[in-house]
């Protein structure tokens, strides 16, 4: 996936569960789109701290 910006995030899907990998800038409403795309339970991994992979994290558990 693309943010507004281009950052790249990856969603990657298991039998059982998800992972999303990166939030991205924080623009938008990504767990609504998240939770579109998978039916599973999934948990949020971030790369590192920078604003153009972490800012979207706060709008998840």
């Amino acid at each position: 996936m693309f943010g507004p910006t281009g950052e790249l995030m990856y969603l990657v899907e298991g039998t059982v569960r998800a992972a999303l990998i990166d939030t991205g800038t924080g623009v938008g409403d990504l767990k609504a789109y998240i939770d579109n795309l998978t039916d599973k339970p999934y948990f949020v991994m971030l790369t590192h701290g920078h604003v153009d992979h972490a800012m979207g994290a706060p709008a998840f558990d």
